[in-house]
């Protein structure tokens, strides 16, 4: 039975929440592709072009590309062989090389030619987090700067276990960070693993606002789902705007001639990610030439929060027609292949 096939005997799920559910789905498709599988994420890097293993903690995954563990015990008698100890040697002396990512739920999907992917929408995972957790369950103490190698989107840990295992441990440290799981069977560059994962994060910001704009119709001034529906407005404009300055760390990162000039305003958006607000993230996209009015930002404030003002039907169109040309500002959307017109509210 083929991935393919036991994905529609299991019901044909597009999406699993469930960390338990996850691991036995990623199982199946490890064993059932032999790990014939490449792993991309989503700044446009390529990490294995095999997996041998999971293991979970929770929510936490490691999708293991190298496990030397059997090599690195023959070594031990005197038992591996040539060709054995060559492949370790190339891969950098490490037992385990490995991704670690918190999965918040993964999308399935059939390619046709290609086959079944995955594609892993993954929780926040900091750099100071991701060791925390490797020393808690790794036993290991002696461990500074140097044992982290440092790129724009992503960073690799290095260190022994109390075995004297040598692991390298490589995480994302871009607050949006899905990836995408493939089967090898035809030719798949990262651009094709960047284009799907850069619509599957859009498509999901912008969702919500599409559903919200179904029931505009049946809307009066009275009902209280206009605040909710503002609310979800601002939750969804945030997501739009630090997306789009994770797209262009993503840009900067294979740009070197352009970082100088964005890299400050970027890294500062993404290191205060977290925290940064609307009016924040207006000064960052004025610095990109782009405007977001400042009506719009108060208005979005004053009643996504208790504040004594009750906003009406025609506020949250007003506010939803800004929030559609907003992101035309901010994407090309025929890139992303969305049609403006069909998130748009036509009151005719």
């Amino acid at each position: 039975m083929s991935i393919e096939e036991y994905w529609i005997q299991i019901g044909k799920p597009k999406t699993i929440y469930d960390p338990q559910q996850i691991e036995m789905f990623l199982n199946k498709f490890i064993s059932k592709t032999n790990g014939n599988l490449n792993l991309d994420t989503i700044h446009n890097n390529e990490f294995s072009d095999n997996i041998v293993r999971i293991e979970r903690d929770g929510s936490l995954f490691k999708l293991y590309w190298k496990d030397y563990k059997k090599i690195f015990d023959k070594q031990k008698i005197d038992s591996a062989t040539e060709n054995e100890i060559e492949e370790v040697i190339i891969n950098g002396r490490f037992t385990f090389i490995y991704y670690l990512m918190d999965i918040h739920k993964i999308s399935i999907d059939i390619w046709p030619e290609r086959g079944l992917y995955v594609v892993f929408h993954c929780n926040y995972l900091p750099q100071k987090t991701a060791i925390k957790y490797l020393k808690k369950i790794f036993l290991f103490e002696n461990f500074d700067s140097e044992n982290i190698e440092i790129k724009e989107t992503r960073r690799r840990i290095f260190f022994c276990d109390n075995n004297n295992y040598k692991h390298e441990c490589v995480i994302d440290i871009l607050p949006i960070s899905n990836s995408i799981l493939f089967q090898k069977i035809k030719p798949w560059n990262t651009g094709t693993s960047q284009a799907i994962l850069k619509l599957t994060t859009l498509t999901e910001i912008i969702n919500p606002i599409y559903k919200n704009k179904q029931q505009f119709s049946k809307l009066t001034d009275d009902d209280d789902k206009i605040r909710s529906m503002i609310s979800d407005l601002r939750y969804s404009l945030e997501g739009l705007i630090k997306f789009y300055f994770i797209t262009k760390a993503i840009e900067i990162s294979m740009d070197e001639a352009n970082s100088v000039s964005w890299n400050s305003v970027i890294t500062d958006i993404i290191i205060k990610f977290g925290y940064n607000m609307l009016s924040d993230l207006k000064r960052g996209l004025n610095l990109m030439g782009i405007n977001l009015e400042q009506s719009f930002i108060k208005d979005l404030n004053t009643y996504s929060h208790y504040s004594g003002c009750f906003p009406t039907k025609t506020t949250l169109l007003e506010c939803h027609e800004k929030y559609c040309n907003t992101l035309e500002d901010l994407f090309d959307l025929s890139e992303y292949k969305i049609k403006i017109d069909l998130l748009r509210y036509n009151n005719e």
